[in-house]
């Protein structure tokens, strides 16, 4: 049996994303000595000189942890701590990704809605990060090729846990929150880097159903964020007058946040219809199909029609309308496309994703 390339591939993914944040913030630090390293947030590296190297290397970053918890979903099969670590792990690194996106506000200036979105992401994903890190450190316990790694990961995960507590402390104290903050980042990153580089270097996959379903969550929420975004990016400028924010790229990426957040709750609502949570890698009966349009629909009327009772926005003369309605129909149509394309593009990349491991696990 060769070592299988596909989590190969993603482990050296996760490595790469690690490894370049690392150096975008070791370079900024030298760069940016008005960050100061003792009380300085990393986060403030977004602002100023050189801001869009740190943002980028925060985006990498957090696709190289989504791009590591795929791999390892695909390594540690069923087990419900292989199943929930990865999920969380792929979870923060999607706050990793937010955060870039969204970067913090300067020191001083008044708080906006873009600086709020970093604040939130970063708080919970330091915990959510810690959290999936424990639960892979037991699944590798459990994995006879990963056991002897159990060990030192548990280990540096509880070490991050200690400088999450740290950073916590320092935070409420305001004294030396810079180096706390960046202890936790860099305890955190020596456990993503040995996994990553563990996984690139020995991969023995066990996939089933439900590490299928998370290889499919991961998949998901990239997928679908990439394709909202384009979408409400295309269309505000030109069909959108907004009453509260600016058509600017930040208020398209907080729309963006609500399409995900409504993509999540459409897999929830067709979740009950189907009686059952693998509903995306099923067959997609009436019953699926049904409910996952019939959401869109309902959801997309109702959000306008909210928006428009309460001025948040209205309409160009340009805009096309829903028959008998004051609503546009290109949010409808947004709705109605990418819901099925979001989720079927997801389970196209899990299948193949799991195909591609285990025709590799079976080659001579």
């Amino acid at each position: 049996m060769t070592r299988p390339l596909l989590p190969a591939m993603l482990g050296a993914a996760g490595a790469v994303g690690a490894l370049v944040f690392l150096v975008a913030a070791a370079l900024l630090q030298v760069l940016r000595p008005d960050i100061n390293a003792l009380s300085g947030y990393a986060s403030g590296f977004a602002n100023g000189p050189y801001g869009p190297a740190f943002s980028a290397g925060a985006v990498i970053h957090g696709l190289g942890n989504i791009a590591l918890a795929m791999g390892l979903a695909l390594i540690l099969g069923a087990a419900r701590a292989a199943v929930w670590g990865s999920l969380l792990l792929g979870l923060a690194g999607w706050g990793i990704v937010l955060a870039g996106l969204f970067p913090t506000d300067p020191t001083g200036a008044a708080p906006t809605l873009t600086g709020i979105i970093h604040l939130t992401v970063v708080a919970a994903s330091f915990p959510i990060e810690f959290a999936g890190l424990l639960l892979l450190a037991r699944a590798f316990g459990a994995s006879e090729s990963w056991r002897a790694f159990a060990g030192p990961t548990r280990w540096l995960a509880w070490l991050g846990g200690a400088s999450l507590l740290w950073l916590l402390t320092a935070v409420a104290l305001r004294s030396w929150a810079g180096l706390a903050e960046r202890a936790a980042l860099l305890t955190f990153m020596a456990w993503e880097l040995w996994a990553s580089l563990r996984l690139a270097l020995a991969s023995t996959p066990r996939t089933d159903g439900k590490s299928g379903m998370a290889v499919f969550a991961l998949a998901l929420t990239p997928l679908a964020f990439g394709l909202n975004f384009a979408w409400e990016y295309a269309q505000c400028r030109a069909f959108f007058v907004h009453g509260e924010l600016p058509v600017t790229a930040a208020a398209m990426r907080i729309a963006t946040l609500g399409d995900l957040a409504l993509t999540g709750l459409a897999y929830l609502g067709v979740a009950a219809l189907a009686r059952s949570w693998r509903w995306p890698l099923e067959t997609w009966t009436a019953r699926v199909w049904t409910g996952l349009l019939g959401l869109a629909l309902v959801a997309s009327v109702g959000i306008e029609l909210n928006a428009l009772a309460t001025g948040r926005w209205s309409y160009t003369a340009a805009a096309p309308r829903l028959p008998f309605t004051p609503v546009s129909l290109l949010p409808v149509v947004q709705l109605l496309m990418l819901f099925p394309l979001s989720f079927g593009l997801a389970r196209l990349a899990a299948f193949a994703l799991i195909r591609t491991t285990q025709n590799t696990e079976t080659a001579p």
